[in-house]
């Protein structure tokens, strides 16, 4: 996850793997763009997914589409009417996706525990400060019940459809929300002094 890991505007370290002050504002911006890329991977695979199986769910059992949707995610190829071409270059794509749903879970997990852990300047006593401090603690509880949501769909997604439905859900709800505290202007306010 490239949020975390790096050089900050003017030199300053971004490594937060072990490090106690992880600031809020670079927390929440690192995991805006997460779930933006969660989104998008989980989108892109359920796509993919849907657009092969078309017209044919109405001749498939729940239990087959569940076996295909795990057969494309552990990379093995369901040969039916797909030429021998079409298996052929998507090959590459399928056997990566194992390692792509596990990455992706990794990333956003990480991702949620630094936004939890991060940690907001006081600076001077005002009621500016004292708003954006209740707003960072806010924010916090509720990305914490987002992530009993999210984690447990992280890992139900690669059973079926309908928990990579739901993890999307979930993914859009925590963006909502993100979103909607970042029009305040005062969580993504710059709190590291860069």
């Amino acid at each position: 996850m490239g949020g975390f890991n790096g050089i900050g505007r003017h030199g300053t370290p971004t490594s937060y793997g072990n490090t106690p002050n992880l600031y809020f504002g670079n927390a929440m911006r690192a995991l805006d763009r997460e779930i933006d890329t969660a989104q998008n991977f989980y989108e892109g695979f359920l796509q993919e997914y849907d657009g092969w199986i078309g017209s044919r769910s109405d001749y498939l059992t729940d239990d087959l589409l569940n076996a295909i949707w795990k057969n494309m995610i552990i990379g093995k190829k369901y040969k039916n009417s797909i030429s021998g071409d079409q298996i052929n270059n998507s090959n590459n794509d399928l056997e990566e996706y194992t390692q792509k749903f596990t990455n992706q879970k990794r990333d956003i997990a990480r991702a949620m525990s630094y936004a939890l852990r991060s940690t907001m300047r006081g600076g001077r006593e005002s009621s500016l400060v004292a708003a954006r401090l209740n707003s960072a603690r806010r924010l916090q509880e509720k990305i914490e019940i987002a992530q009993r949501q999210i984690a447990p769909l992280t890992h139900a997604a690669l059973e079926g459809r309908e928990h990579c439905v739901a993890l999307i859900t979930e993914l859009k709800m925590l963006k909502n929300v993100m979103d909607a505290e970042s029009t305040k202007e005062l969580i993504f306010e710059d709190d590291e002094g860069e």
